[in-house]
């Protein structure tokens, strides 16, 4: 597989995610023989849409507008359940929206908040989570999972460990239409996979 370097300047996550879009519309384009001369193609030729359920698809035109939009698929239904995600083993119920913002917040910072949905303490929380995403924060699995829902895609995250190239999650709905892969490399990082082919594609 190749690597697509993000630039590290807090919304890699973002740019890698957009770039992902893009690049599936155009290899698309390539495969079925339409003619295009350069990678970066006009918006009427190459519109790259968010799918989200609810509302009408969206242009991503950039990695802040991606930002954007994810944060407010968490805002607008928080509680919203996610049966593809199974159950929430500490709870014993369906995982919700919430729970991944709750789940990020515990391992990643050890703020530990109460279970209860409507509980004030908790949603005062993820709105201070979501603010900070919002205002440029880098993102992680509750970001990247979002997108796969947003986006019809499955989402896989890879890493190298003792310089062998592994998959280290796996997200998305149970039918998807594209599978977007990313290079996490620590720290926050993450870099845009593609298959060998597809890249060969995309640059021929």
């Amino acid at each position: 597989m190749k690597v697509v370097r993000a630039l590290g300047n807090g919304s890699c996550l973002f740019i890698s995610l957009r770039l992902a879009l893009e690049y599936y519309h155009i290899i698309k384009a390539k495969k079925d023989n339409a003619s295009f001369e350069c990678i970066t193609v006009p918006e009427e030729e190459c519109k790259v849409q968010s799918v989200i359920t609810g509302s009408d698809p969206k242009i991503v035109k950039s990695a802040e507008d991606l930002r954007q939009l994810i944060v407010r698929w968490y805002e607008t239904k928080l509680g919203q359940e996610m049966p593809d995600l199974g159950t929430y083993v500490e709870r014993g119920r369906i995982m919700t929206r919430g729970d991944l913002i709750a789940l990020e917040m515990a391992s990643a910072h050890g703020e530990e908040i109460p279970d209860a949905i409507d509980s004030s303490v908790r949603q005062a929380a993820m709105r201070t989570y979501l603010e900070r995403i919002r205002r440029g924060s880098w993102g992680s699995t509750p970001e990247y999972t979002a997108f796969a829902f947003m986006s019809c895609s499955l989402v896989e995250v890879y890493q190298v460990t003792n310089g062998v190239l592994k998959i280290i999650n796996s997200v998305g709905p149970k039918t998807y239409k594209q599978t977007v892969k990313v290079l996490y490399s620590g720290r926050c990082h993450y870099d845009l996979l593609m298959d060998n082919e597809d890249f060969t594609i995309l640059h021929s």
